[in-house]
């Protein structure tokens, strides 16, 4: 292996120890979707290797705090062969810690960009009737507009809960509709947990969720041998494929856009969430369901 991810020298805590070893094992996992990581990863982007890793790390039975302890140690393995590889809050101290990233600037110009281009597509373009199937989208470009719409629209920025979207909409499941109100629970991990998470449609979302719900089951399914934190990766590898096959669409109707990645695309929501808005919370919480 590379000299990269030697072990820890000298009288490091025992907590450091353990999440070395688990992050060896999670490259390992990973080597196959970010080939030559363990043996070159110079050539490697940071960005693609820390994503694959929090996937494979997504495991309920994994202590958060080791889980934790590795993502940090991998980061900033990573950092020093690729300074552009996202800073996030694993371990840092609470000095280095901020709500708002040094990009926000940025974030919020390209963001505003990608909301021009969604906009000027979905008005532009000639939507077909649900039996015109010729002139539809492609099942996976049409569910990236819907996750697209999810996080623009309805400020969904979390990747495993628009992976959790994208999972009922190709096992064909309906979104609930009473009276001003479109509504459907997604399942998701917190803190090692399981909670049910849900998540509100506004009426051009739904419109979405119809056109691509034709197609949606033919969209590629995980195998019933996967493990329920596998099966979450899985849903998350192809809510990002899905996003950017509409980003080619984008490109095929000259729209052009700064965001391509769905990662990105949420971490620039989330930025524009904390510091152009005014949170009024309301929350209720009965058995694992909550509501925000």
């Amino acid at each position: 292996m590379d000299a990269l991810w030697d072990p820890p020298v000298g009288d490091v805590p025992e907590l450091a120890r353990q999440a070395y070893r688990l992050m060896i094992r999670t490259l390992h996992r990973v080597d196959a979707q970010v080939p030559g990581v363990l043996q070159a990863p110079g050539k490697a982007s940071g960005e693609r290797v820390m994503a694959q890793a929090i996937a494979a790390l997504a495991n309920p039975k994994v202590d958060p705090t080791l889980r934790l302890a590795a993502l940090s140690e991998l980061q900033a393995r990573m950092r020093r062969i690729d300074p552009k590889t996202p800073q996030r809050l694993f371990l840092m101290p609470p000095e280095q810690r901020s709500s708002v990233a040094a990009t926000l600037g940025g974030d919020l110009v390209d963001l505003a960009r990608f909301d021009a281009a969604l906009e000027r597509y979905v008005l532009g373009r000639k939507w077909p009737r649900a039996a015109d199937a010729a002139a539809a989208l492609a099942p996976e470009a049409s569910a990236g507009l819907v996750l697209a719409l999810l996080v623009t629209r309805l400020g969904q920025a979390s990747l495993s809960a628009v992976a959790g979207v994208l999972e009922k909409l190709a096992a064909g499941v309906r979104p609930l509709v009473a009276g001003h109100w479109a509504w459907l629970d997604v399942e998701l991990y917190t803190t090692g947990r399981a909670q049910l998470r849900r998540v509100f449609l506004d009426p051009a979302t739904l419109a979405a969720w119809q056109l691509a719900a034709a197609g949606a089951r033919s969209l590629k399914q995980p195998s019933e041998a996967y493990k329920a934190g596998r099966k979450r990766a899985f849903w998350r590898q192809a809510a990002s494929r899905c996003f950017r096959a509409l980003c080619r669409e984008f490109d095929a109707a000259d729209q052009d856009v700064a965001i391509r990645e769905l990662t990105r695309l949420c971490a620039c929501e989330a930025q524009r969430l904390r510091v152009a808005t005014l949170p009024v919370l309301a929350t209720y919480a009965a058995g694992q369901l909550s509501s925000s």
